[in-house]
């Protein structure tokens, strides 16, 4: 019940933080800062910044600098096939991650879900990248 209203509620604030002038800018990639809203089952609504950005000569590959709020010396690699973004298990500091997300056509919004494996607990959390 607790998740079920938790996630409504980052809906609710997600579709309302992205009522700003950014619908008025066109984007043709992901690459770019994105404002990030993240919540999983045990902690509360947390909002950062997250920059992403096109691995050199490759098309579908990208870095998520400070993924998970991590730091900006920090960031994990992901995929895109088409609208799906794809973060295959890999390191970031202390812990392992990996995730799937799906891109919005306009590339204004990603909606991502990513599990944070550390020590012997798995977290889930629900992220939503908008801009």
């Amino acid at each position: 019940m607790r998740k079920s209203i938790s996630l409504a509620l980052f809906i609710v604030i997600g579709a309302l933080a992205c009522t700003d002038n950014s619908s008025e800018k066109n984007y043709s990639t992901i690459s770019g800062l994105w404002n990030c809203d993240e919540i999983d089952e045990y902690s509360a609504l947390r909002n950062y910044i997250v920059d992403i950005d096109n691995v050199v000569n490759s098309n579908n590959i990208f870095i998520i600098v400070n993924f998970h709020n991590a730091g900006n010396d920090f960031f994990v690699r992901a995929t895109v096939n088409e609208e799906n973004l794809i973060i295959s298990k890999q390191a970031i500091g202390n812990y392992l991650v990996e995730g799937t997300g799906i891109i919005s056509p306009d590339n204004k919004r990603i909606e991502l879900e990513y599990k944070v494996f550390q020590e012997s607990s798995i977290r889930v959390y629900q992220c939503l990248y908008w801009r």
